[in-house]
C-alpha cells in the first residue's frame, strides 16, 4: 500500500489529498511516526483551501484518536457543504467517533441521526 501510494502521489495531476491521507494511515499502522507527521502536515496544508482534503484530514484525526480535531474538521466540512459528508454515518474511518455527542450532533444537523 505504501509503495503504490507513493507512486501515485508522484504522478502529475494526482489527487494529493487522497495519497497523503492513505500514507498517513499506513505510516501510523507501521509505526513510522515521522513520515506520518509529514504526510499529515502536507494534508493540513491542502485542507486550508480544499474541503475534500479537510474531510480526509478528519478521517486521519479520527483514526489517531484526536476526536476534537476530527469533529472541528467535520463541522467545517458541514459549513462548506463538502459532498463527502453524505457518507459520514457509514464511513468506517469514523468508527471511534460514533458515540461522541458532537459527532451525533453533526448527524442530526444533516438529518442522518437514528
Amino acid at each position: 500500500m505504501i509503495e503504490l501510494s507513493e507512486q501515485e502521489l508522484a504522478k502529475p495531476n494526482s489527487q494529493q489529498f487522497v495519497w497523503f491521507s492513505f500514507l498517513a494511515a499506513a505510516y501510523t499502522r507501521t509505526g513510522q511516526v515521522e513520515k506520518r507527521n509529514e504526510k499529515l502536515r502536507q494534508l493540513q496544508e491542502l485542507a486550508e483551501t480544499d474541503s475534500k482534503a479537510l474531510y480526509s484530514l478528519a478521517q486521519n484525526y479520527s483514526e489517531l484518536g484526536r476526536a476534537s480535531e476530527a469533529i472541528a474538521a467535520l463541522e467545517r466540512c458541514f459549513d462548506l457543504r463538502e459532498e463527502r459528508m453524505v457518507w459520514l454515518k457509514v464511513e468506517p474511518r469514523f468508527a471511534d467517533l460514533r458515540n461522541d455527542p458532537r459527532f451525533q450532533a453533526i448527524l442530526r444537523k444533516m438529518n442522518l441521526a437514528v
